[in-house]
């Protein structure tokens, strides 16, 4: 009685600060925070069956209607020698970095709260062990209706933990552009299931696709030094490289300008528009004319990209991407505002008319990573907290 009560109150209280109280019913159809998941859904709970009970107690799960919220659901494979299931560590650098979000919220805050359940929300179990999913989506299904609950639907994203997909040694898949659904596969990775980093940021990087975004930020050209994110291979198993460490898990979230391949000034760097500050303590990633990749400590001005001990020319020719193409390397503002919070199945009504996907027809391989990082990542190496850099 006590909780019904305190539901009532609560709902009273947020309805009065978001100015729906009259009408009540048009407040509660409305997304305020425009997370996909209704005020409705988020104040009282989600009602599947439409039988006046609550399938998905999202207030118990700490939804709020006036921040941001993401749910994704992890079911993991699990063999006799080894375990999929995600580092604990590795999960929680997710969640700060969406918590670090520059993002606002209608209650005065920023950031992104992203609730990830691994058996703490009541989903998240681990699964038989599958060598290769394969037809990896006809597999998937299979997986996904014994495992997790349909009511959850509109609400959580769905992911599996797996060992490898479709014979091969791709880091992981998501279902399109946007979706809900996502495959994190490091079978072949380190100890076959991945290093924390390896594992936190290809969850990162596999879920942002089902948040809309792409490899290049506003295409799908990958390797691009303009473009400071864990949706670019150069950092999706590695982190970021901020003030002297590895490990920044992030999306893009300066305006960097467009590099020309063909005319580059290595006096300016990384261009910057706006204030520049925040992006002095950035390093990126470069390919060298002989195709060695270059990790650059400082990205702001200065940066030696043609590799040839000089940084202070101002019109050199590198194909600095790889993509065996000159061209011009487009930038993006920021990439957390261009995120798709209602892709696949996520929001009220999606049945009816589910949002076009773009398919995605590859991802970060095995040998691809270890292409353009050779050398493991040590602990030192790693920095210990994303809030505080």
């Amino acid at each position: 009685m006590n909780r019904v009560i305190n539901r009532v109150i609560k709902t009273i209280l947020i309805l009065c600060l978001m100015g729906f109280l009259l009408p009540a019913a048009e407040g509660l159809s409305a997304d305020t925070d425009g997370d996909g998941l209704l005020d409705d859904w988020e104040i009282n709970g989600y009602d599947y069956e439409g039988d006046g009970i609550i399938d998905v107690d999202l207030p118990a799960m700490g939804a709020n209607p006036l921040r941001k919220d993401i749910f994704v659901e992890i079911d993991w494979m699990k063999a006799t020698d080894h375990n999929h299931k995600p580092d604990a560590k590795g999960i929680t650098k997710v969640i700060n970095a969406f918590a670090n979000a520059p993002v606002s919220n209608p209650d005065g805050s920023t950031g992104i709260i992203l609730h990830v359940d691994t058996g703490n929300l009541g989903g998240g179990n681990s699964l038989n062990h599958d060598i290769d999913l394969n037809p990896v989506w006809t597999e998937f299904d299979v997986i996904k209706a014994a495992n997790f609950a349909p009511e959850r639907g509109p609400i959580f994203h769905y992911a599996v933990f797996a060992h490898q997909y479709s014979a091969g040694c791709s880091s992981g898949l998501a279902r399109g552009i946007p979706a809900s659904d996502f495959i994190v596969s490091l079978g072949c990775w380190t100890n076959q299931v991945g290093t924390m980093l390896e594992q936190a940021g290809t969850l990162m990087h596999e879920l942002g696709h089902n948040l809309g975004l792409r490899h290049g930020g506003r295409d799908h050209v990958n390797y691009k030094p303009n473009f400071l994110s864990v949706m670019n291979y150069f950092f999706q198993t590695r982190g970021l490289y901020i003030t002297d460490k590895w490990g920044r898990l992030d999306y893009s979230r300066f305006l960097t300008k467009d590099m020309d391949e063909n005319h580059l000034n290595e006096k300016r760097g990384l261009d910057v528009s706006g204030g520049d500050r925040p992006i002095r303590r950035y390093g990126t990633r470069a390919f060298c004319p002989n195709g060695a990749v270059q990790n650059i400590a400082r990205a702001k001005r200065y940066v030696d990209w043609d590799c040839d001990l000089n940084n202070a020319e101002t019109d050199v020719s590198v194909d600095v991407n790889n993509s065996l193409n000159k061209s011009i390397l487009t930038g993006l503002s920021n990439e957390w505002d261009n995120i798709v919070y209602d892709g696949g199945l996520i929001g009220p009504g999606v049945e009816m008319q589910m949002r076009p996907m773009v398919f995605i027809m590859h991802e970060l391989t095995l040998e691809e990573d270890l292409s353009i990082n050779p050398e493991p990542l040590s602990e030192d190496d790693i920095m210990d907290d994303d809030l505080t850099q």
